[in-house]
């Protein structure tokens, strides 16, 4: 008898994978665009590891108001509803990391204009003293960096 791992079980990103195919193929479907094999393999694959997020969210961001309201936005479709709702996740997280990096940024401006230095690589890190940085965070919370 041949080995398999039928008990093992996908993880939530590989489900979150075949999930993004699955309504990827939804909106090429409502767009009537052919759907390439690789992407009906995803969707059918419960340990899908392609990354099809930054296709579908091309797809999302190009389309018009109505498509839309039509593909997206429709309360009649059940799945133009788990589309919304991955939306507006992916929309949160994506806003979330940007305003992560723009508050990094921010941080390392303010040592740069405080320290006079480059900001420091992990290894310059460990030889600065501790507390010259504890100083310096201590000084971000009297005068804390705008938050987008």
């Amino acid at each position: 008898m041949p080995c398999n791992s039928e008990y093992m079980n996908p993880t939530a990103k590989e489900k979150m994978l075949q999930e993004t195919a699955r309504l990827l193929i939804f909106v090429l479907d409502e767009l009537d665009e052919a759907v390439p094999e690789q992407v009906r393999q995803a969707a059918e694959n419960p340990y899908c590891s392609l990354d099809l997020v930054p296709t579908l969210c091309a797809r999302i961001r190009g389309m018009s108001g109505d498509e839309m309201t039509e593909i997206v936005y429709n309360g009649y479709n059940r799945t133009s509803r788990q589309l919304a709702d991955w939306w507006e996740t992916h929309e949160k997280a994506d806003m979330a990391r940007l305003g992560t990096e723009k508050y990094t940024a921010e941080i390392i401006m303010r040592w740069v204009q405080v320290t006079g230095t480059a900001w420091p690589s992990g290894h310059q890190q460990q030889k600065i003293n501790h507390k010259h940085i504890m100083d310096f965070a201590k000084s971000l919370l009297d005068n804390p960096p705008v938050k987008p």
